[in-house]
C-alpha cells in the first residue's frame, strides 16, 4: 500500500479496506490517482450492500440467454463478471453459503430466476408527482 501513503484519502481508502468494501490490485496498489472504471465502482458499491456474489464465471447463474450481456461483459471469465450481472440483473436466488469478509458478508447464490425490471420511468413520474 504504498501508493497510497501520504495520499490525501489514506486513511478513507484504509477504513474502506478494513470493512471489506475496497481490495485494491492483485500488486498491492490502489492507485487513487487512476479512475474508477464501471466495473469497479458496481463491485463497491455490491460490497456496501452485501449484494457480492462469490460466484466464478457462469456458476450459479441463469442461463446465458437470460443474462444481461454488454460488449465490456461477455467474458464470464472476467474478474468483474459476476459483480456487472449482480448489480444488473434482478434475480431471485437460494443461498448456498455465506462468508465474512471483512466486516461485510459475501454470499455464494444459486439463481432461480429473473425478476421483471421495474419502469423506472414510471415510478419516477409517480415519486416527481408526490403520489
Amino acid at each position: 500500500m504504498t501508493d497510497i501513503s501520504g495520499h490525501w484519502a489514506e486513511n478513507y481508502i484504509r477504513k474502506a479496506e478494513e470493512l471489506g468494501y475496497v481490495t485494491g490490485y492483485d500488486d498491492g496498489t490502489f492507485r487513487p490517482e487512476k479512475l474508477i472504471t464501471r466495473a469497479e465502482v458496481m463491485t463497491m458499491v455490491n460490497r456496501v450492500l452485501e449484494r457480492m456474489s462469490s460466484n466464478d464465471g457462469r456458476e450459479g447463474l441463469l442461463p446465458a440467454g437470460q443474462m444481461t450481456v454488454f460488449s465490456d461483459n461477455a467474458d464470464p471469465g472476467a474478474w468483474y463478471y459476476t459483480a456487472i450481472q449482480e448489480a444488473t440483473v434482478s434475480h431471485s436466488y437460494s443461498e448456498i453459503q455465506k462468508e465474512k469478509a471483512g466486516f461485510i458478508s459475501i454470499v455464494k447464490e444459486k439463481w432461480s430466476g429473473r425478476i421483471e425490471d421495474r419502469d423506472w420511468a414510471a415510478l419516477e413520474k409517480e415519486w416527481a408527482s408526490g403520489q
